[in-house]
C-alpha cells in the first residue's frame, strides 16, 4: 500500500492546476484526518453502535490485558461472534472499552 505521500503526489500529477503545493497538501490533510476517523476506538460509555451491526470490540480485562474480538451489541451487552458476553462496567472481569465500526 502506498504512503498518504505517494498518493498525495499522484493525486497532484492527476489534478494539478496550478497550486501544486497546496492541492498536495489538502490531499494529505484530507487523507490523514479520514484514517483517523476510520480507526479511531469509540468509547462505548459515550456513543454505541446500533444493535446487531458487527464490529470490532476491544476488551480488557481484569489483568489489564486487552483483546480484540468481532462481535455486536446487543442491548446493554456486547456478544462476541464466540458467544463470549461482556458489558462496559468495570465491576466485571472484563469490560468493553472500545469499539470500531467495520468498513467495506
Amino acid at each position: 500500500m502506498k504512503t498518504i505521500e505517494e498518493r498525495a503526489k499522484e493525486y497532484e500529477k492527476k489534478y494539478y492546476d496550478g497550486a501544486a503545493s497546496e492541492c498536495r497538501l489538502a490531499f494529505i490533510r484530507g487523507a490523514q484526518s479520514e484514517r483517523a476517523e476510520l480507526t479511531r476506538w469509540r468509547d462505548p460509555k459515550e456513543e454505541q453502535p446500533e444493535n446487531g451491526v458487527c464490529v470490532l470490540i476491544k476488551v480488557d480485562d481484569q489483568l489489564g490485558n486487552k483483546t480484540i474480538y468481532l462481535g455486536s451489541r446487543e442491548g446493554t451487552e456486547y456478544v462476541t461472534d464466540g458467544g463470549l458476553v461482556f458489558g462496559t462496567e468495570s465491576d466485571t472481569n472484563s469490560e468493553v472499552i472500545g469499539w470500531r465500526e467495520i468498513h467495506e
